[in-house]
């Protein structure tokens, strides 16, 4: 390599050396900027704003074609979320379409020629007749793409069903997804009809199936009813109330008012048997209040006519009047004026006036006849009139009580213990008046060590007096 080629070498070498040096030098002083410029726009696609909702939900919107009308109409380029966009004003009864559901008020203002939002004031009105429901309202906003419609200024909800009686929904705000045949309550709701008015703090009304859902203890009144408990389902197709957790029914009822009467004797038998003059009780016309209570961790209240009316109790199930408690893990009263009880498992039956205690694993009521039948560990509980503490216990295979002859029958390996004897029978009536009873079916008698055979035992439970009459066998082991 000659000398010429040499310098012409280090010449390039040199000026590759000061373009590097100038690269490195205007990198570090300048303003370093990102390869990629992102526009602002497409940062904040995820925030509703009109310009971006053009090209992000296009295929959406055109699901939901834009139909809209009024008697005015005038228009003006506004900045909504800093975009020049197209408000349309209408007046002289504006109305918007969302599919088949009609949004209506005095004065309607709309944006973008495809509706994307619009806002409704003065009478504002939705129909959605397809699900029998009408909205009412003093203004709303409705935004398509979400397509909700927001109400507020005393919004309502008017459902009619299928038989044409209607339910009236208010509250102070009301929000309804159209798509998804749904309207929420906020801020207290108050619901009528003709059969109950419920204050809730929210509810969830499901036009599909027809059911309301409210929480957090709302109150029904029906007549002469109360209910509530910490979550609430009603379904008005099958008139189906469910209420959860920590239920309670009060009822109200009006019965005839028993009246003890003596019954008049002849003058002889008077002046033998001063002290022993018999009473019985008679029903009168007057009518007298009797409150009801009902608690359970379920309950299920429905109403309707005699034969499908019935309110249901599940879960350490309580009835409790002033005169008689009832416990069981399932209570169902049913039939005219709820009338006829069933109930299961664990059934214990108090009755304060004849101061008796029935219990069971299945007990069948009927008010018409007053009559009850207990079966399946069937047992009688004679208590203290002044403690309520138990004299004697019987049980049997069966127990039937008559109220208006108030007696009670116990059929089937009768066996009646108190505190210092037993007694057997095949059967046994007791009289609740006269408080005694007959033991009948080749009856014993066992005292300690000796059992006495005779034609009928009388006991008199609440004073442990026994007779033993017909005939007596005595055994002595």
């Amino acid at each position: 390599m000659n000398v010429k080629h040499l310098q012409k070498l280090k010449q390039f070498i040199g000026k590759a050396i000061t373009v590097l040096f100038l690269l490195i030098y205007t990198s570090l002083l300048g303003v370093s900027r990102p390869p990629l410029l992102i526009s602002p726009i497409n940062l904040n696609e995820k925030d509703f704003n009109f310009s971006d909702f053009k090209e992000s939900e296009k295929k959406k919107t055109s699901k939901v074609p834009a139909s809209w009308g009024g008697s005015s109409l005038s228009q003006e380029t506004k900045k909504v979320d800093g975009f020049d966009m197209t408000v349309y004003s209408l007046s002289g009864g504006a109305w918007i379409y969302h599919k088949k559901v009609k949004l209506s008020s005095n004065t309607l203002e709309i944006i973008g020629e495809e509706a994307y939002k619009g806002f409704l004031k003065g009478q504002t009105k939705v129909e959605d007749p397809e699900n029998g429901i009408m909205l009412t309202a003093g203004k709303g906003i409705y935004d398509k793409a979400a397509e909700t419609v927001v109400l507020e200024g005393r919004p309502t909800l008017y459902f009619t069903d299928k038989e044409k009686k209607v339910t009236k929904i208010t509250s102070p705000y009301l929000k309804r997804y159209l798509s998804e045949n749904k309207t929420v309550f906020e801020g207290g709701a108050i619901v009528e009809n003709g059969e109950y008015t419920i204050y809730s703090d929210s509810a969830v009304f499901l036009e599909k199936d027809e059911s309301l859902l409210m929480e957090n203890y709302p109150f029904i009144f029906g007549k002469d009813t109360f209910l509530t408990g910490e979550k609430v389902t009603y379904s008005n197709s099958s008139k189906n109330t469910v209420l959860e957790n920590d239920t309670i029914l009060l009822k109200l009822g009006y019965e005839n008012q028993r009246k003890k009467k003596t019954l008049k004797k002849e003058s002889k038998e008077v002046a033998v048997n001063k002290d022993k003059s018999e009473e019985s009780e008679i029903n009168t016309d007057e009518k007298v209040k009797k409150i009801s209570l009902f608690t359970g961790e379920k309950m299920i209240y429905q109403t309707g006519n005699d034969e499908t009316r019935y309110v249901g109790m599940f879960g350490n199930a309580k009835m409790i009047r002033d005169d008689f408690e009832f416990t069981g893990s399932y209570i169902k009263a049913f039939g005219k004026e709820n009338g006829n009880i069933e109930a299961k498992e664990g059934v214990v039956l108090l009755d304060k006036e004849n101061h008796v205690r029935l219990s069971g694993d299945l007990l069948e009521h009927s008010k018409e006849k007053n009559y009850s039948h207990i079966t399946e560990n069937a047992m009688i509980e004679f208590l203290d009139k002044e403690n309520t503490e138990v004299n004697s216990t019987m049980t049997s295979i069966e127990i039937e009580r008559f109220g208006e002859r108030k007696e009670i029958v116990s059929r089937g390996e009768v066996n009646l213990v108190s505190n210092e004897s037993t007694v057997n029978g095949e059967y046994a009536t007791y009289f609740e008046e006269s408080e005694k009873m007959f033991v009948d079916g080749n009856p014993s008698l066992k005292q300690e060590n000796k059992t006495v055979y005779c034609g009928r035992i009388i006991i008199y439970p609440n004073s442990d007096k026994i007779i033993l009459t017909d005939g007596l066998n005595v055994n002595k082991k």
